[in-house]
């Protein structure tokens, strides 16, 4: 028969077993490859990224996780990220965004490419745009692919990107007392379609 390969997984908060201490992260699958090894993967998820294609339900299967809390429940499919920025470079926000799509960021000049519009997970009433040129770019580094560990940074490189990362706070982010949040939404297109999903999975 078809033979299934698990592409992508999401990490949590913890696991447990009877005979073991946390290890600290639990993972979540989020997108089923049928009949895909390792290059066959590669290849279409750059395809993929680069608008070659459409996401093919035959090859890919996003799946999510349902929950009573709606908060904990998953996102479906394999996920990326894009950091907002202002135009003298503070933190504006973050908004998670379907990973095997065109990135909405222009590698050339670290601008959006098009609007990008983010709905508040906790209370999807709240809405923000970001309209195409504002500053962005994409945090993502995989650290583990189909087995394969990514190099590690060292200790030094760690540190710096640290505070590089702190830099990037404004001073009302970063005061002890009553700090103004820094807001992660997700793209209004991916939580419509878990929102599909949900409705799906839970009509009769």
């Amino acid at each position: 028969g078809t033979r299934a390969s698990t592409t992508d997984i999401d990490p949590g908060s913890g696991i447990i077993a009877p005979s073991q201490a946390s290890l600290g992260g639990v993972y979540k699958l989020v997108t089923v490859g049928k009949g895909l090894d390792v290059v066959g993967f590669n290849r279409l998820k750059d395809e993929l990224r680069a608008g070659g294609q459409p996401l093919n339900s035959a090859a890919l299967v996003d799946k999510i996780k349902i929950s009573g809390d709606a908060v904990k429940t998953t996102l479906p499919g394999m996920l990326g990220v894009v950091r907002m920025l202002t135009e003298d470079g503070k933190l504006d926000g973050s908004v998670l965004v379907p990973y095997l799509a065109p990135s909405p960021i222009d590698p050339a000049t670290g601008r959006l490419t098009r609007d990008v519009v983010s709905v508040m997970k906790r209370d999807p009433s709240r809405v923000k745009t970001f309209r195409a040129g504002t500053r962005a770019y994409d945090p993502h580094r995989p650290l583990v692919t189909f087995g394969q560990v990514a190099p590690a940074e060292t200790i030094y490189q760690g540190r710096q990107r640290g505070f590089d990362q702190m830099q990037m706070l404004s001073a009302a982010q970063k005061r002890l007392i009553n700090p103004a949040p820094v807001v992660v939404g997700v793209e209004e297109g991916l939580y419509r379609r878990q929102q599909s999903m949900i409705n799906a999975i839970r009509s009769p």
